[in-house]
């Protein structure tokens, strides 16, 4: 029964009205005939090549030349011109070499449409046939010469005469060929298989791809530019009915694609330009020009797979690289100050959040100086990102310099950062200064080494400027900060000098301000 199915399935068909939603619209096509159109592909420039039955002719006529399940002639391949409305238009049968007696259908071209993969009744060694008598499918490779023809047909070394082979499509690379089979061993009625191809017809073994087969069909894979495999099953997964496409990028759970491409019958042959957000598919609902319709559609709004990311941030000291235990750790989510964390012996903290987020991340600690850094999670499900941020501890002061802050300016800004620097850093240096009423300090302002010396020492002098007055305007009386002094690129925390290839985390370092205590008998006692 699951042999007939899967035949059924393939030469059957699919048909459609045109609907709109939120995230596709779709119509039918003008070449659809009252017999099954079904199962495109992309060729070369503006064409796509798909199955219809034979055309009639003098001699059909005299023979029976047609397929007992459905009445229809045999399928052969045909291709078409694609006009600016995704209409196919000047349909043409291909060369004789490819278009035998049987069944013709689901094809997949190399990206240099010089070599194509289809599926064709399994007849040429031996007509392999299930105990119902029906034929069996499998796959065969062509050259395609300067001429447009397709020559040098070979099957497939897996094709095998007790069970089906079908549907082809091959990664972006080309590396995989991805179809259909009913082998044994799978885990449904027919499941999606994936086989290496090693060149000059030698192939690895099939593999079956289990994150998406089911006890059910699944069936008609089709991989996209940017690696999300489309395919069809007729699962009781949210299904509409019959068969039903869904997608998968490798890494997540497949996801449903909603109506109107899906609808309450038969849906599949799913291929799209994820460039241009365009595509065909074939259906049999209800509305359609006969058996199984060719479909055109635009995605209005691209499917999102679920994607989750872990950050790990690790305060350590600098000195030893150990964990600081006691050490306090600001989160900011989108400029925005998240949580306040003091942590324990591990010196780490861990966040469980989505794809496509912005985070920074500010530590302080008693007797050291503060650290930031910054974090943007990626596009990849499950990555953790680990970001660790390292304490300088603060030393008696042999000598008369001792050092508060640095608070940090973004590149070529020269205002005060309210949530990361204001709020927290320099409010801290404020706190320090009330605590040590005869403390006076001054206050040095550096750039990175990107622009001008000139420019650089304005924009470092600017930064001082707005330091001090941040600090008069919280109470600091002028006379205890004594002087205010942009230094530009002087004294760089790191490499980055002027031509050395930096990061932007290594650049952020050296956009500074640092107070020296002047008197540092004050902070002593």
């Amino acid at each position: 029964m699951r042999k007939i199915l899967f035949a059924i399935l393939l030469f059957i068909g699919i048909v459609g009205f045109a609907q709109k939603s939120g995230k596709y619209t779709v119509k039918n096509l003008a070449v659809n005939t009252e017999n099954s159109d079904f199962g495109a592909s992309f060729y070369k420039n503006k064409q796509v090549v798909f199955a219809s039955p034979k055309a009639k002719t003098f001699w059909s006529t005299m023979v029976k030349s047609y397929w007992k399940p459905n009445g229809q002639r045999f399928l052969n391949l045909y291709s078409s011109d694609v006009d600016v409305d995704g209409e196919l238009i000047n349909k043409v049968e291909l060369n004789a070499e490819v278009n035998s007696k049987y069944h013709e259908a689901n094809v997949t071209f190399t990206n240099d449409f010089k070599t194509v993969y289809f599926t064709r009744n399994n007849y040429l060694e031996k007509v392999g046939k299930d105990s119902t008598g029906m034929s069996n499918l499998a796959l065969y490779k062509a050259t395609i010469d300067e001429s447009g023809n397709w020559v040098d047909v070979v099957a497939l070394p897996f094709n095998n005469v007790d069970y089906s082979v079908g549907h082809p499509a091959l990664s972006p690379d080309n590396k995989k060929l991805y179809f259909s089979s009913d082998m044994p061993g799978g885990k449904g009625a027919t499941d999606i298989y994936v086989v290496d191809i090693k060149g000059d017809n030698v192939y690895g073994t099939p593999v079956n791809l289990a994150a998406v087969n089911t006890p059910a069909q699944d069936m008609f894979p089709f991989v996209s530019k940017n690696n999300v495999l489309y395919y069809s099953s007729n699962c009781k997964n949210n299904n509409l009915g019959g068969l039903d496409i869904f997608a998968y990028n490798f890494e997540t759970a497949p996801i449903h694609l909603d109506s109107p491409l899906n609808s309450a019958e038969d849906d599949f042959s799913f291929i799209m330009d994820s460039d241009k957000k365009t595509g065909y598919f074939s259906s049999n609902r209800t509305g359609g020009k006969g058996d199984d319709d060719l479909y055109y559609f635009t995605e209005v709004q691209p499917i999102e797979f679920e994607c989750n990311q872990y950050i790990v941030a690790k305060v350590v000291n600098s000195e030893n690289n150990q964990p600081i235990s006691g050490a306090k750790l600001f989160v900011f989510h989108n400029g925005k100050l998240e949580t306040e964390k003091v942590l324990d012996a591990s010196g780490t903290y861990k966040i469980d959040t989505k794809c496509k987020e912005d985070f920074a991340f500010k530590a302080s600690m008693d007797n050291f100086t503060g650290a930031e850094s910054s974090v943007k999670t990626g596009e990849k499900n499950e990555f953790t990102n680990n970001i660790e941020l390292s304490l300088n501890p603060i030393k008696k002061p042999e000598v008369p310099r001792i050092f508060l802050g640095p608070v940090r300016f973004d590149f070529d800004k020269y205002d005060i950062r309210k949530s990361i620097d204001a709020d927290i850093e320099l409010d801290r240096i404020i706190a320090i200064m009330n605590q040590y009423p005869d403390m006076i300090v001054s206050i040095e302002s550096f750039t990175d080494a990107r622009g001008n010396d000139k420019y650089n020492y304005k924009l470092s002098q600017k930064r001082a400027d707005m330091t001090k007055d941040y600090l008069v305007k919280k109470g600091i009386a002028e006379n205890r900060i004594v002087g205010v002094k942009g230094r530009a690129e002087e004294l760089p925390t790191n490499k980055c000098t002027n031509d050395v290839e930096c990061t932007d985390e290594e650049h952020q370092a050296n956009r500074r301000t640092e107070f020296v205590i002047v008197n540092p008998e004050s902070y002593q006692k």
